[in-house]
């Protein structure tokens, strides 16, 4: 969770603004954006083309400080579970598989890294949580 905070720590206004003001975004900075947007439930389908879901995207990052305080406070505890199965097909499809880490995002954009970052440790800390709490 730590690690999760870490990453939104570091995500700024102007990262978000940076990020909605890309005309055509790197593949990856929207696949990101879809996998962001599907954890915290927005209406996403799971076929949705990137276009129309960086669209979307827009929309909701227009308020920068609202995303940004919706991804800080976003509860790891209660993910939804078909939610946390969209994300995962998202994130572990093989053609953006082995491009989905903060490193590779470095060089896509700034805000995509810090939201990856975030994104794969919120899942790790819910799948712990998860573990944990029965015992």
């Amino acid at each position: 969770m730590n690690r999760a905070k870490d990453a939104v720590n570091c995500l700024k206004k102007g990262h978000i603004t940076e990020m909605k003001n890309l005309g055509q975004p790197p593949m990856m900075v929207r696949v990101t954006a879809k996998a962001v947007m599907t954890l915290m439930g927005e209406k996403i389908g799971a076929n949705d083309d990137l276009e129309k879901v960086w669209k979307k995207a827009g929309q909701v990052m227009n308020n920068p400080d609202k995303f940004l305080k919706s991804v800080v406070n976003f509860d790891g505890e209660k993910i939804d579970q078909t939610a946390l199965d969209n994300t995962q097909k998202i994130i572990k499809d093989p053609e953006v598989a082995d491009k989905f880490n903060p490193t590779f995002m470095t060089s896509q954009n700034e805000a995509a890294k810090y939201l990856c970052s975030w994104l794969v440790n919120i899942i790790e800390f819910n799948r712990i949580f998860k573990e944990v709490k029965p015992l």
